[in-house]
Order: C-alpha cells, then structure tokens, then sequence
C-alpha cells in the first residue's frame, strides 16, 4: 500500500489534524470538533489515509526444483519453531519508525503466525533471508519499482 503524499497533503482536513496549533486557533474548530475523542480523530485520519491509498497485488513463483537455495531456506523456516523464528527478546525493542511483519507458515502439520519487529540479519535470521531473497527475486522478474527497497522500508 502506498500514499500520494500530495494529495492527501493538499486535503483540508489532512492539514488540519496533522497541525494542532492551527486546530486551536481556529474558533470554528472548537465549535466543530469539541465532542471529538482521540479515537474518532484517528478514525477521521485513518479514512484520508484509506481515502488516497493505493492497493496492488502482484506475485512471484519460485521453482523450489532448480532454486535449491531458496528451496534450502523454505526447508529451514518450516523446521524451527516459532519460538527461533520470532526471538522475542528482539520483539521487544522500540522502533519508532520500525516495520512489523507477519508470516503465515504453512506445511503439512497446519499453519502457523511469526511476527518479527523491523527484523534483520541478527535479530531474526531466517526471517530476513526470506524476505530479501523475496524481494530480490521479485524486482529482478518483473523489473518494476513497486517493491523498490524505498517502498519496503530498506528491505
């Protein structure tokens, strides 16, 4: 999902709750919006962000055949527990501007969710392999810039 920032920018009522000083200056404002909760804020918020979101889906196929290393790298992540993959020490940190991921991991034993804060080659190993060896093959097939690593964060 991606947001044109200009045009959400130039949107009234964006402008408006990303600045609070001018919200308190603004005599109509109060007039207006004194019932206001933070929570209705946020839903306010929360529909200008889904009001100029883009959503895309796209894919990927890998022959797990001929790729034996990505093939390699399935095979590990489907063998450790949840406990090794998501390392909850490493959950713990505080990232402001960190990214949460969650996997669904399937095999024949059922499905199961790791979650992984801002993960990289040592907090969470196996699990960033698997995204940048996703996201790399990903941008080499379809040569396009919507998984650019600016989009996902550096990943």
């Amino acid at each position: 999902m991606s947001r044109d920032k200009d045009y959400i920018s130039a949107d009234e009522m964006y402008a408006r709750l990303m600045n609070p000083d001018s919200l308190m200056a603004d005599s109509n404002y109060i007039d207006r919006w004194s019932n206001y909760t933070k929570d209705s804020l946020f839903r306010k918020l929360d529909t200008l962000y889904r009001k100029y979101a883009v959503c895309k889906l796209d894919s990927v196929s890998f022959d797990l055949q001929t790729d034996s290393g990505y093939a390699h790298l399935i095979e590990k992540i489907v063998a450790s527990s949840k406990d090794e993959l998501e390392n909850a020490e490493a959950n713990k940190r505080i990232i402001p501007d960190g990214v949460h991921f969650t996997f669904v991991i399937r095999s024949g034993s059922g499905a199961r969710k790791v979650s992984a804060q801002a993960p990289n080659p040592k907090s969470h190993p196996l699990l960033y392999q698997f995204l940048e060896a996703t996201l790399n093959a990903y941008r080499i097939r379809r040569n396009t810039v919507f998984l650019s690593q600016q989009r996902t964060y550096g990943y």
